[in-house]
């Protein structure tokens, strides 16, 4: 409260913008799983919908929330390993060759 003159208060409004991110790990084989660390910065901690899931190859959308109720979603795209080789099949039968000394 103030009874005249100038003003000695001050509000300075600062956003905080939630961000959030994603690592995940590679798949070296097929049909394999990756590990995905969803993180987050900025808004109000402490945030919801944040940690580390083991999941296989797709798309997969995470949600996350601060304490204040803003909300943000990671999209991570997980590729799948190639497919293994084809096996090759033949009607030729073996030959073998005797060694000689």
């Amino acid at each position: 409260m103030e009874f005249g003159g100038g003003s000695y208060g001050l509000i300075d409004l600062v956003e905080l913008s939630l961000v959030a991110s994603a690592t995940s790990t590679f798949i070296p084989c097929y049909n394999g799983t990756s590990t995905v660390t969803i993180s987050a910065s900025g808004g109000f901690p402490p945030y919801s919908g944040t940690g580390t899931f083991t999941v296989n190859a797709g798309n997969y959308d995470y949600l996350v929330v601060d304490d204040m109720g803003d909300s943000t979603i990671v999209t991570v795209d997980i590729p799948n390993a190639n497919a293994p080789d084809s096996v090759i099949a033949t009607n030729a039968s073996p030959s073998f060759v005797k060694a000689t000394q």
